[in-house]
């Protein structure tokens, strides 16, 4: 879908565009550039977001770490 927008112009509308939802017509109404935000008002996001993925690498790394050194015995 974000391929098919960003190819029409102001005005314009797209072809049938089909997702995993469905199936689309979309007519681009505005088009704004983005600005940066400075890093103030983000700083504390952007640190929470670094955090959580060390946190995930961290835990994926222990449940590996456990599978591995796991001894599992099955008796029927």
């Amino acid at each position: 879908m974000e391929q098919a927008v960003l190819r029409l112009k102001v005005g314009e509308v797209s072809g049938i565009v089909r997702t995993d939802f469905g199936f689309h017509i979309l007519k681009l109404l505005d088009h704004k550039e983005g600005v940066p935000s400075p890093f103030e008002s983000v700083k504390e996001k952007v640190y929470e977001d670094y955090n959580a993925q060390e946190w995930d690498k961290a835990v994926q790394s222990y449940i590996s770490s456990l599978k591995k050194e796991a001894v599992i015995d099955i008796r029927l």
